[in-house]
């Protein structure tokens, strides 16, 4: 009798956060506001932030996996760069305010993608600089574009054998029903910093653009169909590495003892001794949000 009161009540707890949910999707959708500008690529529109003279060089910035709006996520460190590089923040299909493009996302397609919209926007030589899962990507890229790529700036990227340590468990079911039954605003109201940016580095106003976009837009088809091509993307760069004559440099989040930090060991065997240099700082695997003015100081100091 206790069990099937315990289900009632969790039963009825479900449907209301459900049915507060939709309500409030339903009166947030007015409150979107569009930013950025749109590029057309296989019949469908990527979004980008550009910002900064056009007579400088170039940083293309590629986000980690479910970054629900890169170019309001990425904007302090963009801001900061814009002052002396030209930068272009790229939501891939299904981040921001980008299309839902519902094709495989394996490594090929992504950085293929990316490459389009470099293309289309008509640049030839950039500095590409990418955070998290974008590391598996951004290795991958710099293998077959490596004579368009000036430059490298990896963001606590992920590293080729990254799964040996941390495992593949990827529950698509669970992460879709935790957004449409509401847990994930319940989730984001108790602890922000899980889901976004929550410093005085954003205005309330990006804060509350961010939050709108990540109750509309987690789990998505396509972020549901990215994280289901963990395993065969993380396998098809697993022996990579990063192009020796490609300047590169690595932000990475500083453990206690970086001997036994799998991170920072996996980043310097993914290229070779004296060809990357590694820079610890402190902070969380978001570790632009905090650290955007150090981090832009460094990147002067190798690439202009």
């Amino acid at each position: 009798m206790k069990f099937f009161k315990i289900i009632s009540m969790l039963f009825v707890f479900l449907l209301i956060t459900f049915s507060i949910n939709k309500y409030m999707l339903i009166k947030e959708k007015d409150k979107i506001v569009d930013y950025g500008e749109k590029i057309e690529i296989r019949g469908k529109k990527i979004n980008i932030v550009e910002k900064g003279p056009k007579d400088k060089k170039v940083i293309i910035i590629d986000p980690g996996y479910g970054t629900t709006a890169p170019g309001l996520d990425f904007s302090p460190l963009i801001n900061e760069l814009s002052k002396d590089f030209h930068v272009i923040a790229i939501e891939p299909f299904g981040y921001g305010d980008s299309d839902v493009i519902g094709t495989p996302r394996t490594v090929e397609n992504i950085a293929e993608e990316l490459h389009e919209v470099i293309q289309k926007l008509g640049y030839k030589n950039y500095i590409l600089c990418s955070h998290s899962i974008s590391g598996v990507y951004s290795i991958y890229y710099l293998n077959k574009y490596e004579d368009e790529v000036v430059g490298f700036i990896g963001m606590d990227t992920s590293v080729p054998h990254q799964l040996e340590y941390t495992g593949n468990t990827f529950l698509p079911i669970l992460r879709k029903w935790s957004n449409k039954l509401g847990l994930i605003r319940i989730a984001s109201w108790i602890n922000p910093k899980w889901f976004m940016a929550d410093n005085n580095y954003y205005s309330d106003e990006i804060k509350a653009q961010i939050r709108y976009r990540l109750y509309r837009d987690f789990a998505n088809e396509d972020n549901l169909n990215e994280g289901r091509n963990f395993a065969n993307n993380w396998n098809k760069i697993k022996d990579l590495h990063y192009p020796r004559q490609t300047p590169k440099i690595f932000f990475l989040t500083k453990k206690e003892d970086k001997d036994k930090d799998w991170r920072y060991i996996e980043t310097k065997n993914a290229f070779e001794e004296n060809y990357g240099e590694i820079y610890l700082m402190s902070g969380s695997h978001y570790i632009f949000r905090e650290n955007f003015m150090e981090m832009s100081e460094i990147i002067r100091e190798k690439f202009l």
